[in-house]
């Protein structure tokens, strides 16, 4: 049986906004992922992270409140 990976996520929110990031565990952790999603509740919601090796993504939400975007991110 393989031991499961965990990563953790961090959630800091906004006004109309949320930041995050994941950290794989280790000593010391290390930032895999971070990003922010923008404009929560108004059209034009956008998710914009990088990766640890620098790649830039963007993409267009639906997103009604900051509880959709943490299930999106969760999920």
């Amino acid at each position: 049986m393989n031991p499961r990976v965990s990563s953790i996520l961090t959630i800091n929110g906004g006004s109309s906004s949320l930041r995050f990031a994941i950290y794989e565990p280790g000593e010391p952790s290390q930032k895999s992922l971070s990003g922010t999603v923008d404009r929560i509740g108004l059209s034009g919601t956008t998710l914009m992270f990088d990766t640890a090796d620098g790649k830039h993504s963007t993409l267009t939400l639906t997103a009604s409140d900051h509880t959709s975007v943490a299930v999106f991110l969760i999920g």
